[in-house]
């Protein structure tokens, strides 16, 4: 596996996907090899022999392939994912051992197909360049030499991804993805340049969260790794626009900001009813103490694994449509969609008035059940088994 996290550190989003598809494959299929980016080491699962340094030139070599592959979507994106030592740890391996199947984590990561061997998986944790393009439509007009630069950023980031992603056929013919919207995206942006082979294996929930019990208080929670801009832009949207209409109606309501590396942005937001909880060791006891959960994404892609590790704790959510995109399936009295302001502090407060009873708990539940991670990610071990020829071709029709 061939990713950019630490999933030894899931506390997000992205690394619990990883997570979780290490630990399904080491239990349906065995061996498992993972390099991450250079500041995490090579993690061996099988066994604890010491890799052999390859020769620099080797390296040298491969980096250089990776780097001129990198050229036509050189974007920020896929730049800053080039590494040196990430290329060392791979060339070591191949050195090392043949390998059947690497998935790729996130289409930014494509370039290292180059010196990879055997049958490659992409795994798209989201639509990298609809993700991109829609945070770029939250953006305001510029008003500053700094805001037209962050927007040129953006719009850079479109043209790259959306050139690499158009071209997936060029680097693999498999790809598992999170949600059939997602799919259908993709489908359209690779048009006829490729035929690849796609299953759909959503994002998922641990077991731990069903069984986690604590008692509730009259709190709102959002959780996600505020460092990433559109979480940053939920939170500011969570509490400018819709808190104050809560807490008028709802005075004694409290509402927490709980994630990785927030900014000095989300730290302002904090106030008598707002808290701000950065690098929380675990989220559990904040998701499953609330009374509701929220996911008030203005730009997003995939399916939110929040939402999914909230159904599981048992506790209601209100999302935006972006926010629930890919969940829409599951719209109703347990999961909420509104977009206007004040219609999503209507959601909120309904909850709220309403409380967790076990009963509402039951049946909030029983929505994240198909999606524990040993269902949702079934699709996906199942076709690492096929490729590396443990079990019969799936019969998926390649698009």
């Amino acid at each position: 596996m061939v990713t950019k996290d630490d999933h030894r550190d899931a506390r997000s989003g992205a690394p619990l996907r990883t997570a979780a598809i290490a630990q399904q494959l080491q239990d349906d299929v065995g061996d498992l090899d993972v390099v991450s980016r250079w500041k995490v080491p090579t993690i061996r699962t099988h066994d604890d022999r010491q890799i052999v340094p390859p020769p620099p030139v080797a390296v040298m070599v491969a980096y250089l392939r990776v780097l001129f592959t990198s050229l036509p979507y050189f974007c920020p994106e896929v730049r800053h994912r080039i590494s040196f030592d990430m290329v060392r740890k791979i060339v070591a391996l191949n050195r090392d051992r043949d390998y059947a199947v690497t998935i790729i984590e996130f289409s930014t990561l494509l370039v290292y197909r180059k010196i990879l061997r055997g049958a490659v998986i992409l795994d798209m944790h989201n639509v990298e360049s609809a993700l991109m393009a829609n945070y770029e439509r939250t953006l305001s007009r510029p008003r500053s030499i700094t805001e037209m630069r962050h927007r040129i950023w953006v719009r850079w980031n479109v043209w790259g991804l959306t050139r690499l992603e158009s071209r997936i056929g060029r680097f693999t013919n498999h790809m598992a993805l999170v949600s059939e919207t997602d799919e259908v995206l993709i489908s359209k942006l690779m048009g006829k340049r490729g035929n690849v082979q796609c299953v759909v294996a959503p994002n998922g929930v641990t077991d731990r969260a069903f069984e986690y019990e604590t008692p509730r208080s009259e709190t709102v929670v959002f959780v996600g790794y505020l460092g990433w801009a559109p979480n940053s832009d939920a939170s500011t949207w969570l509490v400018n626009e819709v808190w104050p209409e809560v807490v008028r109606r709802r005075p004694s309501a409290k509402l927490q900001l709980v994630g990785r590396e927030p900014g000095e942005r989300v730290f302002a937001l904090a106030n008598e009813s707002v808290s701000v909880h950065p690098d929380v060791p675990d989220v559990m006891p904040y998701v499953g103490g609330a009374t509701v959960a929220t996911a008030p994404l203005l730009a997003a892609g995939g399916t939110r694994l929040k939402i999914l590790e909230a159904l599981g704790a048992g506790t209601p959510v209100v999302s935006t449509s972006m926010g629930a995109l890919g969940l829409e399936h599951l719209e109703g009295a347990q999961l909420r969609i509104a977009d206007d302001p004040l219609a999503f502090a209507d959601e909120i407060v309904e909850i709220l008035t309403a409380g967790v009873t076990r009963e509402r708990e039951s049946a909030v539940r029983v929505l994240a059940e198909p999606y524990r991670w040993r269902n949702a990610l079934r699709p996906l071990t199942e076709l690492v088994e096929a490729l590396s020829g443990t079990v019969d071709v799936p019969a998926n029709e390649a698009r």
